[in-house]
């Protein structure tokens, strides 16, 4: 009975090492009384967390075609038992296979602001980004959400210099930046004409380099018009169609 179970416990000595008894004689109490089986159910129930879910439709865009800059957007899902500390962004360099944290997608710890900017990328290269959800009790850490589609980055090439009689206007008739795996449209003052007639802009280079500007009567040899580009599907690398004339036509079509 409990009145006996009392008067065991307080019959013990207490001068003498009396771990082993005591417990023999609390044990048999708490289980009576349903103490004990109500502290691990309460204990247990603590360790049921439910982590945070994997944030959704991840995607990622060039910023422009002139720096190599990426902005980086996800949807937030239930958080459930998860304290919200930050957000976690990896890139990851599908030519080289390294992931890392891009600079500008850092101590994301905004819980509404679902976006950053991964900026100081190399240009020319594709990538995925990856986004999961820090807890301040880490397992409730969500998983990695699933990668977004791969995203190209480049960076733009300036306009050439140091080429004599160019229009006023500039070089090139885009301007004085040209789009990555965009075109050069070269153009010359009055009375002259560029060669070659474009040129094309991959990862920061002008290809070819440069063009110069000739007299309209002048002839001229195996005059380059570039007339495609085709790009690879990593653009990596450029295929360049040249088209040839011997003479400069004003106004095709013009006798070969």
């Amino acid at each position: 009975s409990l009145e006996s179970q009392h008067s065991a416990i307080e019959t013990l000595d207490g001068d003498e090492d009396l771990g082993e008894e005591v417990s023999a004689a609390v044990a048999p109490l708490l289980e009576t009384s349903g103490f004990l089986s109500q502290t691990k159910a309460v204990v247990a129930k603590s360790k049921l967390r439910t982590i945070a879910l994997a944030p959704t439709s991840v995607a990622a865009q060039a910023v422009d075609m002139l720096t190599p800059v990426a902005h980086v957007t996800w949807s937030l899902q239930a958080v459930n038992d998860c304290a919200f500390a930050a957000y976690s962004v990896l890139g990851h360099d599908k030519t080289t296979g390294v992931s890392f944290v891009p600079e500008g997608c850092t101590h994301l710890m905004d819980f509404a602001e679902t976006s950053c900017t991964a900026t100081e990328l190399s240009p020319g290269r594709q990538y995925t980004f990856t986004v999961s959800v820090l807890c301040a009790n880490p397992e409730c850490n969500s998983a990695s959400s699933t990668q977004s589609p791969s995203t190209y980055v480049g960076i733009g090439c300036p306009a050439p210099t140091g080429i004599s009689d160019v229009a006023a206007s500039g070089a090139c008739q885009e301007g004085d930046m040209v789009p990555d795996q965009g075109v050069c449209t070269t153009a010359c003052g009055e009375g002259l004409h560029p060669s070659p007639r474009a040129l094309a802009c991959v990862a920061g280079v002008l290809t070819p380099a440069n063009f110069s500007c000739l007299s309209l009567d002048a002839p001229e040899e195996a005059l380059p018009e570039l007339t495609g580009a085709e790009f690879t599907e990593d653009f990596t690398t450029i295929s360049l169609t040249f088209r040839y004339s011997v003479y400069f036509c004003e106004a095709p079509p013009c006798d070969a």
